[in-house]
Parts: C-alpha cells; structure tokens; sequence
C-alpha cells in the first residue's frame, strides 16, 4: 500500500482527516503506476513551502530519493526558495518557484546565474567579478583583446574566460603565443609492436628518441593510441619526393594489422613512415582507427571500423564505408564525406567518433550502443553525422574528449557535459546510470571555470583555469591519481597529493595510465607502470601524481604528452639547428655550433647554413 493521504499510514479512510494546517494550496495527482489508486500529493504552506507524499517511482517528488513517502519538504535541489505553484503529473510533477530575485531569467542559487562570473544581488542587477562586464557579466577580454576578435589568444585559440585561453592542437603559452615542436621521444613497452619507432624491440622505462624518417624532424602534434602512434611535422621535409617537402606531413608508426598506421606494409611499422599526406592541422586516434584533419578543410580517415576485427560488420566510425563486406579497415588514408568543413577537433574512443567545428558545434559517429553519441537513441550504429544537442543545443562548444564509451564536452562557460556509459561513474553525476544525452558535470567543479577535458578508457579528466585537475570514474591502477584505492569515484575529485604548487596546462589519459604536464615542462604521471610507461624508472604502479626522470640535456624540456595503452609518447624541445638539438655532436654537421635557432657559427674553413661546405686551401 502507498500513504496517499501523506499520514504516515495505509490505512483507508472513510471521513475526513486533518494532516496539516496552514495550507493555502493542495494539489494532487494520479498515478498510473502498479494501480490506479497509488496518488501522489502536494500541498503549499502559509509560508510557501512545498510539501510531498506519496507514490515517488519516478522521483517525482523532487527529494534526491525514489522512495515512497509520508509527508516530507520538498527541498532536494532550492531549500531556501518559496514556491508561489505546483503541478503533480502521472510520473512528474511541475513546481514554480518564486523568481523575484533572479537575474535575466536565472535564480540567484544556480552557478550560470550572471553568466558564471557574477553575484546577482537583486532583479536583473548582477555584480561581475574583476575582468567581467555587461549587463549580465557575459563580456571578457583575454590580455586585452575583447574574446570576440578574431586576433584573441594570438589568433591560436579561444578566449573563454578573462584572461583564459584554450589554444589550438598545436600551440601552446597562456595566450597560445607558442607553437608546440620539437622531438619525438618515448617509453613504455615495444616488444610487442615497436609504440617507441625507435628500431628496436626492448621495453625502456627512460625516453628514447624516435628514428626513422622523424630522426631529425621537427614535430608539432603527437597522438599515441592503444600499440600505434601518429605525428605531424612542423617545418618542410627533406624526404624523398616533393609530396613529401610540405608542412604538416603525416607520419604513423606501430601496431598495423588492420590498417592503423595507413599502410599496407606490415603487419607493423617498427619506425616513423609517412603515408606522404600533407598539409595537416590536426590529428585524432581511436583504438584501432586515425583521422587527419587538411588545411583545406578535408578529413581523412584510415584504420579498422570494428576493434581490428578482420571480416566483420562496420561500426561506422571512420565516417565511410567499409572497402568490402569482408574486409572492414581501410590501409590508406579515406576523405570522410560526411564531415563538415569547418572541422577544427576530432576524438575518437573504442568505436565511435566526435567532431568540434570553428563554430563551437559538436557531431559524433560510430558506435553507439551506451548513447556515446549523444543524441538520445542507443543501441544501433550511426553512419550519419549526427549534431548533439540537449543540453548543450545553446552552448557554444570549445574542447571535446572521448573515452571508449562515453563523450565528453567542454562549454565556453567553462561547463562540463558528458554522455554515454557511466558503469564506473566516469559521467560524475553522481549515479551509475547511462545517460543518451548530455548531462551537466557539478560537483566539485560546479563554479569553477574548466579550460579542458580528457578522457580514456572508463575515466575522466577536466582541467581548471587555476591549473588544477579534477578526475572521476574507473581509478583500476590508480588510474585518477587522488590517492585512493577505490575502484571508482562517481563526482569529481581534486588532484592533490603529488601536484602541490604545480599549474598543469595540458593532460593525456591513456587505458591504464594519466600524463599531466605543468607549465615549466614538467612531466607527472600516475597509474599503471608494468612497462615503465610512468617513466619515474620503476614498474609499480602509482596512485598519486609521480614526476616523470627526464634523462635528457637540462637544455631539454617537453612540451607535449600523449598516453598509449602500455606506452608513453613526448614532444621534446630545446634550442635547434635544422632540426637537431644544440648540444647534439651530430648539429651543424660536426663542424660548428647552433647559438640559436636555426644558427650555426661555422669551425674554420666551413661554411654554409649548416656548415655543410667544406673550404680547399
């Protein structure tokens, strides 16, 4: 039985009974739940508070709870709000609260009242904090250039809060006024499928530089998936045919038996190797799967549509058919038709794909049987492009992430949405509950502003404007880093041991492992560490943030971090000489010294840029 007549029994009643006083409203409604006698009720007090009982299947009441209840306040979510209306449905019920206070349409208690960076202190009358203007505090400069100009954060990135850049894949710098370059170094496992490119099969757990055509390349973005990796140069490259002498060459390296690393020689790559694709601007990586992003506006993909099975079914993920029925991978480099030409980012998790556009839109692709997509049906696979909206449909979006499973979205407001599986809490919203649309992330984070996003495997990531991390969702390994040994978290948990005083500016996460690196090319790493892929020199795994042995010239330091599955990829830079460190015996040919970039002082009887030529007496 239910207490429909919120009197703390269920017993029936056949005369009429007091169960409270000072009521100005009293509300019921019918619910076709189990019979059609179980109501729900509401009733308003003299002093407008909202009270509930009854049948509560659905939540309807609005307590945080689904449990059926005698008379109870409805308070879960505005404890201090008068409530002037109410409205139970069958399963639902509508409450109007009073919004005398609200600023533009926003109650006072909500973080996105005066636009995330204000105070509304009465009817439309918001007080915005330092570097925020306009009525509702909607309006914000970054280093003195308003965020609507296109020449904001160097024209390299988005101004999305005062003073606060997101820069592009391959810049860096708080107002994204450095190009990330450098080399390719590595560790991690390689006896199975040559992640470092460095020739050779050993496991490392020190950086080793990267061979083969990258030897002494420049790069400027570096992607490491699960056994394979993709890069692109920075300057032109002195290869083999002019294809290959153009800015933004592809290189891949690594696991090849479906394709991954756009080659059909194989099955593995065991060194750099270009699919000799030029011009690209970006680059994205999946399980098994690659997608380059052209200058021209062109997205390429490559690499398997189903997990690296051979002869099976297509999940859609590429963006393009399978090559035939039996044969679901492509081993060169597709034009994804259905991309728009806008594309500025491209995610990938286990079998599915999401695309961020220069107008801050968001597309997926692929696999969607947890509602990784984003758009509200699950179940079947989607070879369309399909735009999420929800509640993003309003926001413009600035940093996308996805984990084998679940999306994640990053607003101009500094707001965290996600979607998809949530089977360890890697949503933190506080359940375990799929969700097919995208739900806001609150918590710990509700009224910070977040500058980026990271997902990988069943675990999520969000970088604060003040340099610090929040993690939440599966932590096997000790794969979150907050110094805990549960096996998940369900909200979002501060970084704290082990980042004492340190301003992350950008994070990578892997299936089993974390890298964060700070603002002065300091590498910390927690999580799995069977190979060494941590990179502190040990094979125990770690729980808290340890930082990274770099072995290399005090001169180097790294820019860039990319996590694989068992391995760990880095972008060094430093002082170069045509593409070779400074205090290299091999710069300036042997025969001079780089005393800046791209500047040899020559020995005697040598000369040329790189004191290649030699001088006869």
């Amino acid at each position: 039985m239910i207490e429909n007549l919120g009197n703390s029994d269920t017993a029936n009643r056949a005369t009429p009974l007091v169960i409270m006083t000072n009521v100005i409203q009293a509300i019921s409604g019918k619910s076709a739940v189990v019979t059609p006698y179980n109501v729900q009720g509401f009733a308003i007090t003299i002093n407008n508070t909202l009270l509930t009982w009854g049948i509560n299947t659905y939540g309807q009441h609005g307590i945080g709870v689904t449990t059926t209840t005698s008379v109870i306040p409805y308070n879960y979510r505005y404890p201090n709000r008068l409530v002037i209306g109410a409205s139970p449905g069958t399963t639902h019920a509508l409450v109007l609260y009073d919004a005398s206070s609200s600023c533009y349409g926003v109650l006072p208690e909500e973080p996105s009242v005066c636009s995330y960076h204000g105070t509304c202190i009465s009817f439309n009358n918001c007080t915005c904090q330092a570097g925020y203007y306009n009525y509702d505090c909607r309006d914000f400069d970054c280093y003195g250039i308003a965020k609507s100009n296109s020449s904001v954060c160097s024209s390299h990135g988005k101004c999305i809060a005062y003073n606060t850049c997101i820069c592009d894949q391959t810049y860096t710098g708080t107002n994204c006024e450095l190009q990330v370059f450098g080399q390719v170094y590595g560790l991690g496992q390689n006896a199975n499928y040559y992640q470092l490119g460095d020739e050779d099969q050993l496991d490392v757990n020190v950086l080793v530089k990267t061979s083969g055509w990258l030897e002494n390349r420049l790069v400027k973005a570096i992607k490491a998936s699960q056994d394979f990796n993709v890069a692109i140069s920075k300057f032109f490259d002195n290869l083999f045919n002019n294809l290959a002498k153009q800015s933004g060459t592809l290189y891949t390296w690594g696991y090849n038996a479906a394709g991954q690393t756009a080659s059909t020689y194989g099955p593995n790559r065991m060194k750099p190797y270009s699919p000799f694709v030029t011009n690209v601007t970006a680059i994205g990586v999946g399980t098994h799967f690659g997608f380059a992003l052209i200058a021209n506006g062109l997205l390429l993909a490559w690499g398997s549509a189903n997990r690296g099975v051979i002869a099976a079914a297509s999940y859609g993920n590429l963006g393009v058919a399978p090559a035939a029925t039996t044969t679901s991978y492509y081993d060169t480099p597709q034009v994804v038709s259905i991309a728009p030409a806008t594309v500025k980012k491209v995610v990938c998790g286990l079998s599915h794909t999401a695309l961020l556009t220069t107008a801050g839109d968001m597309y997926t692709f692929g696999y969607n049987t947890d509602g990784e997509l984003g758009y509200g049906p699950t179940g079947s696979n989607v070879f369309t492009l399909t735009k999420v909206t929800g509640y993003i449909k309003n926001r413009i979006v600035v940093d996308i992430a996805a984990g084998d499973l679940h999306t994640m979205a990053l607003s101009s407001f500094g707001e965290v949405f996600v979607f998809g599986s949530n089977t360890v809490g890697q949503l933190g919203d506080e359940t375990l509950q799929t969700k097919a649309t995208p739900v806001l992330v609150q918590g710990a984070i509700a009224n910070k502003t977040m500058v980026a996003v990271e997902a990988g495997g069943s675990s999520s990531f969000a970088l604060c404007s003040d340099g610090t991390v929040y993690a939440w969702g599966d932590n096997t390994n000790g794969k979150l880093g907050i110094n805990s040994g549960a096996a998940y978290v369900t909200t979002p948990t501060l970084i704290v041991t082990g980042l004492e005083q340190q301003f992350i500016i950008s994070m990578s996460v892997g299936v089993r492992h974390t890298l964060l690196l700070n603002n002065n090319g300091s590498v910390f790493s927690f999580g799995r560490n069977n190979y060494g892929q941590l990179g502190d020199q040990k094979t125990v795994q770690s729980n808290i943030p340890v930082k990274l042995n770099n072995t290399l010239p005090s001169s180097r330091y790294i820019v860039a971090v990319s996590a694989g599955a068992t391995h760990s990829m880095f972008i060094v830079n430093g002082t170069f000489c045509y593409g070779i460190f400074s205090d290299d015996p091999l710069v300036c040919t042997w025969r001079g010294a780089c005393i800046a970039t791209d500047t040899c002082s020559c020995n005697a009887n040598y000369f040329g840029n790189e004191c290649e030529i030699t001088t006869c007496l």
